[in-house]
């Protein structure tokens, strides 16, 4: 039986066989339940139609990533600084690269690309607490401060796709940044300086 099902929020459950092997069965099977049983191509039609199953799969990526947080060693928050908006348009863009794939298969591969950037213990309250206003920034706002710094010549859509990565690459790079490619915490707070 999944122990993480509970977990994974109120819509669906989860199990993480790349994350908790004693979840899975001795072949390193596992079953998933609700929309991460679904594939990234409808998360992506979901999500272009703003459908309240899109909200739905935006929770059920949430509690994925809290039972991540609950179960992996040495992490505290595997997305510290990040909102919805911007974990939704990362999904997005793994999505994009593997439609055919379970969206379960995504969120452990954007939990896969956080790990560099995860907190790994609780900080103290005024650490822990992201730079006014950077939980809410975007990814159309990184994207934005990127093309403003010369970085970003791409559309400015709000998804996270090569060319942003890539653009969130050189920035880190030129900053002396750990280079994630992701708007990680530190990211986001030189951005918004």
């Amino acid at each position: 039986m999944c122990k993480l099902g509970l977990l994974a929020g109120a819509i669906t459950g989860v199990c993480m066989t790349a994350v908790v092997a004693h979840g899975a069965d001795e072949q390193g099977q596992y079953f998933v339940k609700g929309l991460g049983s679904l594939t990234c191509e409808q998360y992506l039609v979901e999500m272009a139609n703003a459908s309240p199953t899109h909200v739905m799969f935006r929770s059920w990526l949430n509690g994925y990533l809290t039972a991540y947080n609950t179960f992996v060693a040495n992490t505290y928050d595997i997305a510290p600084g990040s909102n919805v908006e911007g974990l939704s348009n990362a999904m997005a863009s793994i999505c994009q690269n593997m439609p055919e794939a379970m969206f379960a298969s995504g969120a452990q591969a954007l939990a896969d690309a956080l790990v560099p950037q995860r907190q790994v213990a609780m900080a103290a309250a005024d650490s822990a607490t992201p730079p006014s206003g950077s939980d809410e920034m975007s990814i159309i706002d990184v994207q934005q401060a990127l093309r403003d710094q010369g970085y970003f010549d791409g559309d400015v859509d709000g998804l996270l796709g090569p060319a942003t990565g890539a653009a969130l690459e050189a920035y880190q790079r030129d900053k002396g940044l750990k280079v994630t490619g992701m708007p990680d915490t530190q990211t986001m707070r030189a951005l918004s300086q």
